[in-house]
């Protein structure tokens, strides 16, 4: 659960601003006695000793105690060093304040950055991921129950609940100490960010953008390895969206495209028939079993080789069609057809089997089947065929082979057009896929779904 600071800040004119010179002011802790100073002098409230880790509010002539010593282990370094300098949008910005803060078992980090010239801003991180903020002045355009509009634009509500200071550390413009605790909501349309923060009956609201962690290594100057990223950030962007939109659209103009070639193509084809013959398998009655050898022929009843009348293949013939088709039930009928040339000898397969079954609420295969071959040169052609059924199916069964030049192939669009779509589908899915992974960690995800 991501939660943004919001915190009120001292107002000045622009002439005031023009004259703001950075200047430092130094005193002793009043915890342990080590010198602190204080960047953003006149704004400051309270400071957090580096040394004794005692909050000393600066703005009582005693330095007062808020908050006593308390011991800071390892784990409450802060990434970004007090005192470092970055630029952002050509403005100089110096750390002065380091605070964690947690919700139940979430916790982040909070960084809080001061220009002379500019002000305040917070630099928020979480599992990784960080965002830059500045304060509102005033509320969103509207509020809704789950969203918020901000220049026209709708956010939508990431999570809220109730923030608690953990540790902090350096100097801050409000009176801070550990157990402190406001009310916050995140809406969120990335890489935007959106958050309210309560604090007893004072309402602030800041706005921010993520920024990438090779950004805040380079701006700072920090030669560290970049903190483990986990998961998807609240805000993060993603290109994927864009990618899917673009995607589509190319998908959408292929997909066009290939439609007007296949129809161009539907006017073109020649789709001639060039041999077209009808044919009957026929069995040989054997007697009984005991008088004659069962060997391959007699088990799958082979007919004797046909040879057919001779027919001409022109040029250019494109694809060769063959179609075959038997009246079968609950049988198969293989017909092993060879294109032969007659003039080279050469012969191209054309074989295929027709089979077709049926129960009471189910049936298999069909009485039709057909294939294409390609790249025939042009010659003269028979066709040499040999027939094979069951052998218990006795008396004859009737087929026909058709073949057809430069035929349509529909089998092709389709290939095509799947082939076409799939990179946009795996996009959708990939775009998905990293939504759900923004909103696991949010009560309000749009992908959760009751079940009955």
């Amino acid at each position: 659960m991501g939660k943004a600071m919001n915190r009120s800040r001292p107002k000045r004119s622009k002439r005031a601003k023009s004259k703001i010179k950075p200047i430092a002011k130094s005193f002793n802790c009043t915890s342990c006695g080590a010198v602190l100073s204080i960047t953003a002098v006149g704004k400051t409230l309270s400071v957090a000793c580096k040394s004794c880790h005692a909050i000393i509010d600066v703005n009582d002539p005693n330095y007062k105690i808020l908050e006593k010593s308390h011991k800071a282990s390892a784990s409450h370094a802060p990434y970004i060093p007090i005192g470092a300098k970055g630029v952002f949008s050509g403005k100089v910005f110096e750390c002065i304040g380091y605070m964690e803060r947690g919700d139940g078992p979430y916790e982040w980090r909070e960084y809080l950055l001061f220009s002379p010239y500019i002000g305040y801003r917070w630099l928020f991180e979480m599992d990784g991921h960080w965002t830059l903020l500045k304060k509102l002045h005033g509320q969103p355009d509207s509020l809704g129950n789950n969203t918020a509009t901000y220049k026209s634009n709708e956010f939508k509500l990431f999570n809220k609940g109730t923030a608690k200071v953990l540790y902090v550390e350096g100097e801050f413009y409000w009176r801070v100490k550990s157990g402190d605790k406001s009310y916050v909501k995140d809406f969120i349309k990335p890489p935007y960010i959106l958050s309210t923060e309560v604090i007893k009956n004072e309402v602030n609201w800041t706005f921010g953008k993520y920024i990438d962690a090779q950004t805040i290594n380079k701006v700072f100057k920090i030669d560290k390895d970049l903190l483990y990223q986990h998961g998807v950030g609240a805000n993060q962007p993603s290109d994927l969206a864009e990618k899917f939109n673009k995607q589509v659209k190319i998908a959408l103009f292929a997909l066009a495209y290939i439609f007007v070639i296949f129809l161009v193509r539907s006017k073109t084809a020649a789709n001639e028939v060039i041999y077209e013959g009808a044919f009957q398998h026929r069995k040989t009655s054997y007697g009984s079993s005991s008088n004659f050898k069962r060997n391959e022929d007699n088990v799958t009843g082979i007919r004797k080789t046909v040879l057919t009348d001779s027919f001409y293949i022109p040029k250019k013939a494109g694809n060769l069609k063959i179609s075959t088709k038997s009246s079968v039930y609950n049988s198969w009928i293989y017909i092993d057809a060879l294109l032969v040339n007659k003039e080279t000898g050469k012969g191209i397969p054309l074989a295929t089997e027709v089979s077709y079954y049926r129960g009471s609420d189910w049936s298999e295969g069909g009485t039709s089947k057909a294939k294409h071959v390609y790249n025939v040169p042009a010659g003269n052609y028979y066709l040499n065929i040999r027939s094979r059924m069951p052998f218990h199916r006795r008396g004859y069964k009737d087929y026909t082979i058709v073949l057809r030049r430069d035929t349509l192939i529909t089998s092709n669009l389709w290939v095509v057009g799947l082939l076409i779509i799939i990179v946009p589908f795996l996009s959708l899915f990939r775009k998905k896929s990293f939504e759900v992974r923004r909103w696991s960690n949010s009560d309000y995800s749009p992908y959760n779904y009751e079940e009955d």
